[in-house]
């Protein structure tokens, strides 16, 4: 994948980090309803200041502390282990989780990087548990037919044969295209109906449809097209079959190019969330049935998750949905912003890209945003091992000390009570987490 472009301080820090875990607190009140009122606040109070204690604490207090904040955690997420054995087990894995995110914590602060790590959902989690979670696979199939290639500075191009406004050659090398008229800052979240509600994919390795189906929403709403509000994500891990895994993984730019050659099929396009309801939650990677997942989309003749035939429908439903029923778009492309064998960064033109099109689906390396609680990104993770999808949403600056700090502001599907109210910031200009790496954009 290398150079290729296919288209398709702690005293400083407490008082944001305190805002930030208040505001988690009021996402989970709603998340977890079986917990009462008062027991979720005394729950959430402690995981609070547990948090607190971690950004600076010595190993003698992990373990002094441990036993204590893992019933808080119990009971802010509601979590109940079916035996004793269980639950020393997961107490295990909670102390670990602990121990770990308060090494990161007490590492000397790398210029640049406010990040702060904590108790978050899956402190209790193995790690395979969570990295099955993360849900981004690579190509393991050839591409689609109808896939052409242009070729852009660091390598080759690939998208679809619809012509964008803006070609994905032009995000890398046209000086009209990123220029000075690039705003310094900007974020798709302050614009109505771009950037729809964080999502949760809960267990669903499925990260690669929801990244996918919020770049569609964006780039409907971007272009003034009727307000869908959040479309079916259900649909993509359903009907994505012939190069994706559903809950067990994919590629966003394989679920654009579902939705650009689902355009002359009965099912045109997203769906939205409303007429296809996220359903995979608690399936986690399996090849699924009609009972437990895709049940939707029988009526338009899918049997069960994964085995969406969109070619025999024509004939089972031949009258299509109305307009304004669903959303698309009609290329797509998928683009690194960084050669890696010529050492080259093109964050700039990624940058130019997210502002004059719109919010990019990206892929990262998201296994050390397990315990994040908030703050920039720049040390911890990869730059060459991306096992998750998100969304970048926008990027600015953040001064600290005197230095302004460039970042990504970027959406994950883990819910609203994970990180900074269901997003993050990442270092900008390094490929920080990989996040240059691949990028994939939808036109209309």
């Amino acid at each position: 994948m290398a150079g290729a472009c296919r288209v398709l301080l702690v005293a400083a820090v407490l008082p944001l980090v305190a805002q930030t875990f208040e505001t988690q607190d009021r996402a989970h009140a709603h998340t977890y309803a079986s917990v009462s009122a008062t027991a979720f606040a005394n729950a959430a109070r402690a995981v609070r200041a547990g948090n607190k204690m971690l950004l600076a604490a010595s190993r003698e207090q992990v373990e002094s502390e441990a036993e204590r904040l893992f019933g808080a955690y119990l009971a802010k997420y509601d979590r109940v282990h079916p035996s004793p054995v269980e639950r020393a087990r997961r107490l295990a894995m909670f102390k670990e989780h602990l121990h770990h995110v308060a090494d990161l914590n007490r590492q000397p602060k790398t210029p640049g990087h406010t990040a702060t790590y904590g108790i978050t959902e899956f402190a209790d989690w193995s790690d395979d548990e969570f990295e099955a979670r993360l849900g981004l696979v690579r190509d393991a199939k050839a591409m689609p037919a109808n896939l052409t290639s242009v070729g852009p500075p660091g390598g080759q191009c690939t998208s679809t044969d619809a012509t964008p406004k803006h070609t994905c050659q032009q995000t890398w090398n046209d000086t009209s295209f990123n220029n000075a008229s690039v705003d310094k800052a900007w974020d798709w979240r302050g614009v109505p109906n771009v950037i729809t509600p964080v999502k949760n994919q809960a267990s669903c390795g499925g990260c690669w449809a929801f990244s996918a189906t919020e770049t569609v929403e964006a780039t409907w709403a971007i272009n003034q097209m009727v307000d869908l509000g959040p479309l079916s994500v259900q649909q993509i891990l359903d009907c994505d079959d012939e190069k994706s895994g559903s809950c067990c993984g994919g590629l966003p730019y394989h679920a654009l190019s579902y939705v650009v050659n689902n355009l002359d099929h009965t099912i045109q396009g997203l769906v939205t969330e409303k007429s296809n309801p996220f359903t995979c939650g608690k399936s986690g990677c399996h090849s699924g049935s009609a009972a437990t997942c895709g049940e939707w989309y029988n009526s338009y003749g899918c049997a069960s998750c994964k085995n969406c035939k969109v070619d025999s429908l024509t004939t089972k439903n031949p009258t299509k949905m109305p307009l304004g029923s669903y959303a698309y778009v009609i290329g797509t492309c998928e683009c690194p912003y960084i050669d890696k064998a010529k050492d080259a960064n093109y964050e700039l033109n990624m940058r130019a890209a997210l502002r004059w099109i719109g919010p990019l689906a990206v892929t990262v390396d998201a296994y050390p945003w397990k315990g994040y609680t908030g703050g920039i990104i720049r040390r911890h993770c990869s730059s060459t091992a991306e096992n998750h999808a998100v969304q970048a949403v926008g990027y600015g600056e953040e001064i600290v000390e005197g230095e302004a700090i460039p970042y990504w502001i970027v959406r994950n599907s883990w819910g609203p009570a994970w990180g900074e109210e269901g997003f993050l910031r990442v270092y900008r200009g390094e490929n920080t987490c990989g996040i240059a790496s691949l990028c994939t954009f939808g036109w209309l």
